[in-house]
C-alpha cells in the first residue's frame, strides 16, 4: 500500500514547501535577527483616532474580546490580546476612559492582566481599576444584552471587537452605531466579514486580523511567521501565473503536474 496517496502527492509537496517557508521566516526572524517590518494595518491607525475623539468626548472606549475558549480559538485570540495590548497602551497614556468586556472565563484574567500591565507600563497604576475589564456572561445572547446595557449606560464614543464573533456581532456593532460610535472590527471567519464591512468604520479582513496582532505585538516569532506566510502566496501567485502562460500556449504540463 502507497503511503502517499494518489493525486495528492503535488499537495504534500507543497505542503512541505509552505512548512519550511514558515520555518525559515521564523528563524530569519529569531535567530539572525532579521526582522520584517510590517505595513500598519488602516484599522490599528484608527484605533489613535478613537482614543483620540474619546478623550475629547469624555466617553469610553469599549474594546470586546470576542468569545469563544482560548483552547478552541487560540490563535485569533492571542492576536486579539496583542490588539488589545496595543489599545490599552494608547488610552493609559492619553487618560481615555476604557472598558473592556469579555463573555469567556479563561480569556478573563488574560485580558485583565494585560490591560493592568499597560496602565503599570504608562506609569499610571491607579488608572486600572476592578470595572476596567468585565467578565459579563458566557451566554452568547445574554452577553449580546449585557453588552448592549453597557453601551447606553456608558455613552460609549468608540466600540472595538476584533477576534472571534458569532451571532451577536453585527447586533452590538449597530447597537454602537445607534450611539454614534465608532465601530472598528476585525474578523477571519468567511461568515462574519460581511457583517463587519456593514457594521464597521474600520476593520481587518480575514489574515489581517493576524498581521495587525503580529504588528501590534512586534514579536518576531509573529513576524517571521508572518513573512513565512507571505512568501507561501508569492510562490502560489507565482504558479498561477505560469499556469496561466502554460494554459494560454497550449500546454497541460502544469495541469498534469498538480494531479500528481
Amino acid at each position: 500500500m502507497s503511503i502517499v496517496v494518489s493525486g495528492r502527492l503535488s499537495q504534500l509537496v507543497f505542503l512541505a514547501l509552505y512548512s519550511l517557508l514558515v520555518v525559515y521566516g521564523i528563524y530569519r526572524s529569531v535567530v539572525q535577527g532579521k526582522i520584517p517590518r510590517v505595513r500598519q494595518p488602516a484599522a490599528i491607525k484608527a484605533l489613535e483616532e478613537a482614543v483620540g475623539r474619546c478623550v475629547e468626548m469624555g466617553k469610553p472606549l469599549l474594546f470586546q474580546t470576542g468569545i469563544g475558549d482560548v483552547s478552541t480559538e487560540g490563535v485569533t485570540h492571542m492576536a486579539m490580546l496583542s490588539v488589545l495590548s496595543y489599545t490599552s497602551a494608547l488610552v493609559a497614556q492619553k487618560n481615555a476612559k476604557f472598558i473592556c468586556s469579555t463573555p469567556s472565563p479563561t480569556l478573563f484574567p488574560l485580558a485583565e492582566a494585560i490591560v493592568r500591565e499597560a496602565y503599570v507600563a504608562a506609569g499610571k497604576p491607579d488608572g486600572f481599576t476592578s470595572d476596567t475589564v468585565r467578565y459579563l456572561s458566557n451566554d452568547q445572547m445574554a452577553y449580546c444584552s449585557a453588552v448592549m446595557h453597557l453601551m447606553n449606560q456608558e455613552q460609549v464614543a468608540a466600540n472595538v471587537q476584533i477576534g472571534f464573533f458569532q451571532a451577536e456581532n453585527l447586533v452590538t456593532l449597530e447597537a454602537a452605531k445607534d450611539l454614534g460610535a465608532i465601530n472598528i472590527g476585525g474578523a477571519y471567519r468567511m461568515l462574519r466579514i460581511p457583517d463587519m464591512a456593514i457594521g464597521c468604520d474600520f476593520f481587518l479582513i480575514g489574515e489581517e486580523v493576524f498581521a495587525a496582532g503580529a504588528f501590534c505585538s512586534q514579536e518576531p516569532l509573529q513576524l517571521g511567521s508572518l513573512l513565512g506566510q507571505d512568501m507561501s502566496k508569492w510562490v502560489a501567485l507565482a504558479l498561477i501565473v505560469v499556469g496561466t502562460l502554460f494554459t494560454a500556449f497550449g500546454s497541460d504540463a502544469i495541469v498534469k503536474a498538480l494531479r500528481l
